[in-house]
This record gives C-alpha cells, structure tokens and sequence, in this order.
C-alpha cells in the first residue's frame, strides 16, 4: 500500500502449491489473506496453510464475501490513476484475480481514505519472468539469512554481497536474490552495468561514499507521507537527497564505458530517469527554500522561517526582544556583583527555574544579604538564583516560546501535506 500498487496474477497450480509458493518467495511476502474455513476442513487450504507457514507467511482469514467481484471494477476504477477503462485492462479478465484485488481492497479499507483515489496503478505479475525458487531451495542454497544467525553477516550470500549504503539497496539486492532472472537479454543487461561499476573504481567509489551515503531511506518516507505522519524532518531529509541529484547526474555521466550501447544503457536506466526526478522535484526545493530555517539545520532543530507568516514572525520578534532584556539583566547583575558575564556569572535556561542565573560556590557569599535576589537551589555546579525581572522576562518568554511552538506546528502541517 505504502508504493500504490496492486499486483495480480493467475496461474494454474498443482497438488503442491508450488507456483503459489514460489510466488511468495520471489515477492517476499509478508501477509497473505485467505478465505476462512467453514464447518468441514479444506484439504487445499489445509496444504495451503503448510506452505504459507513453511514461508513464515503471516496468515489472515478473511470473510468469504470480501472476495466478491460485485464492486470491483467501480473500485479500481476510483483507485487507478489514467483514463484507461478498468475492463479493457488484461488483468481485469483474470476473474480469480480480481477476486483476490476485491479482498485486498476491502481488508485494507483503500476505499475509505480519498486521497487513495487516482493513486494506484495496477500491473500483472508473470510468475515465469524468474526462477522459481521455492523455501526448501532458499534455505539450502543459504540465500537469506535465517531467523537463528543473529547479527553474522558470513551465513547467508546476501549477507557476503551486500555491500549497500541505503536500505532500499539493502533491499533491493534481496529482492534479485529471491527473483533470477531467466531471460537472457535482462541477464546481460544487468551483467553489462555491474562490470562497468567494477572497473571504474573511482565512479563507484564516489557514488557511495559522496552520494549513497546520504540517501535516506525513501520507501519509508514515502510510506509516511502516505500515512500523514511524516514530520518536518521528513521533508528535510528528502530536500537534502533531492539537492544533491544534479552531482549525482554528473558522477553517472563519468562512468567510463567503452562502446555506445553501455552508454546508452547508463542513460536509460539511470540518468534519464534521475533528470526526470530532479525536473520533477524542483518546486519541492523551492518550497522547501521558502518555508524552512534550512541555517538551523547546524544545531538540528527544524524550524519555519519566521517570515513565513505573520503571527510567526510577530512571535519571532517577540522572543528576540526577550532574548534580549534577559541579555540586558544578565549584564546589569554582572555588573552590580562585579562578575565578568559568562565566565563568573553564567545565564541558564533550566529545565525546572526556566531562565535563571549561576555563580560558583566561591562566589555565591556575594549575593548573601542582598534582598534583589532570589536564592532558587545548590547544587555542585553552582548556586542557581534570580532577580524580580529576571524571572519575569523568563516566564514571559516560557508562554511566547509555546505560542511560537504551537503556531509553528500548524504551519509543519500544511507544509508537510504540500510536500
């Protein structure tokens, strides 16, 4: 749901279920609903069962009437994006197929949340296009990791080969473990781009070390934002993927190659479709320019600019001139105690006094006696206290600092959901 795609596909099976179970080993599935078992067993299901736990395949039993087609095709019609009629899709022939999407539908409630709609694309999966691997093989050709090797990556082959700097490439190289390809043109293609990283070391080396490093986990953003529970950090995370996509275009066009056709397939498959991302994204960096403090990103706080809004920057003012009275009482009890600022006599914000201020012990004899200020605690940092102004300044710029907070997230929220 999280990437707002449907996949079918229909096939005839055997006595062993071993289409279905390859299927499930090349897509890595997590989750499978099934139709709940009436009074009498199912012997099929029965088996079904066995090779969806042999998989460690989470099993839902779901209603037999959340599988009724009755309402698909309007469904998938509110669902996919593009004007294509649903029935003149070939997927949409496959009746056991759209059973299943109707069930699929229903179970995650896709109909009940309309920014859904027009979001969806539908596409076939054809079980043939890799080799079928079922769990016996995975396991005896150590493939994966098991549930029992813990943290040692020498158990398993993905755990040798990955070498990623990302979690979807962590992903990624899984998902081609789980799925060989069998068709010789995809087989050499994929050979042609790994011998071109393998011998331009310098290429491959920047690409990870300068750009892939960086690159925050996209599938789980995206799966954020989705869900609307994607932050302010979120975005920024994203901006500062996006910023870096026009040297990332320009490393990929270093890559040494030596006849046209690897040439023309770096471009296809990777510099193309990057510069298509970056035209697309431009207005997000530029929202993201407007909108957000990106210079206090050095002390990681992620903030709206002030100038922003209006009652933002009316608070902002209103902090700064605080800010600065507390500034001024600091100084004006340096100079009544004789202290030099900062380094005898210290302003705070703490946690339990709010903004207040700190002598040595050494130094605390000298506020002794003196009715203008306000002894608040010991502790073996020092002696905390405060004056009249002092702690009217601070209570003050506690309340307008929660104002500015509150105000603020409202503004995130727009933000977030335009991005």
């Amino acid at each position: 749901a999280s990437i707002r795609k449907i996949g079918v596909s229909q096939f005839a099976e055997n006595d062993l279920f071993s289409n279905i179970e390859s299927l499930i080993i090349q897509l890595g599935v997590k989750e499978c609903l099934i139709q709940a078992e009436g009074k009498t067993a199912d012997y099929d299901i029965s088996k079904l069962r066995q090779v969806l736990e042999r998989c460690n395949t989470v099993i839902t039993e779901r209603k037999s009437s959340e599988f009724s087609t009755k309402d698909i095709e309007q469904d998938l019609t509110r669902l996919l994006n593009g004007d294509q009629p649903i029935v003149g899709l070939p997927a949409f022939d496959s009746r056991i197929a759209m059973s299943a999407a109707s069930g699929l539908v229903r179970y995650l409630d896709l109909m009940r949340d309309p920014s859904n709609f027009g979001h969806y694309t539908l596409e076939q999966y054809d079980l043939g296009q890799y080799m079928r691997l079922d769990a016996s093989a995975v396991q005896a050709l150590s493939l994966l990791p098991g549930p029992k090797d813990g943290g040692n990556k020498n158990t398993s082959l993905l755990g040798l080969l990955n070498k990623c700097k990302t979690g979807q490439g962590s992903r990624l190289i899984g998902q081609w473990l789980k799925q060989p390809l069998t068709n010789l043109h995809e087989i050499k293609k994929r050979q042609t781009l790994v011998e071109l990283f393998v011998n331009d070391i310098t290429c491959r080396q920047g690409l990870q070390e300068q750009y892939l490093r960086y690159m925050p986990d996209m599938h789980r953003i995206c799966k954020r934002f989705h869900k609307k529970t994607a932050t302010l950090e979120d975005v920024i995370r994203v901006y500062q993927a996006a910023i870096r996509i026009p040297d990332l275009i320009e490393q990929l066009e270093g890559l040494e190659t030596q006849e046209l056709a690897q040439s023309t397939l770096v471009k296809e498959l990777y510099i193309d479709p990057l510069r298509k991302f970056d035209n697309d994204i431009s207005k997000f960096r530029e929202m993201v320019e407007q909108t957000i403090d990106l210079e206090q990103l050095k002390n990681h706080q992620y903030v709206i600019k002030p100038e922003y809004d209006e009652r933002l920057q009316m608070l902002y003012n209103k902090i700064s001139q605080l800010t600065e009275s507390l500034d001024e009482e600091h100084e004006e009890v340096g100079r009544d105690l004789g202290l030099e600022c900062d380094k005898k006599l210290h302003l705070e914000n703490n946690p339990t006094y709010g903004y207040c201020l700190r002598v040595s012990k050494a130094d605390s004899k000298l506020i002794e006696r003196k009715s203008a200020y306000t002894e608040l605690s010991t502790q073996k940092s020092g002696v905390f206290f405060t004056t009249k102004t002092l702690k009217r300044h601070s209570i003050e710029y506690a309340e307008t600092r929660e104002q500015y907070q509150r105000t603020q997230s409202s503004l995130v929220a727009e933000v977030v959901a335009i991005a």
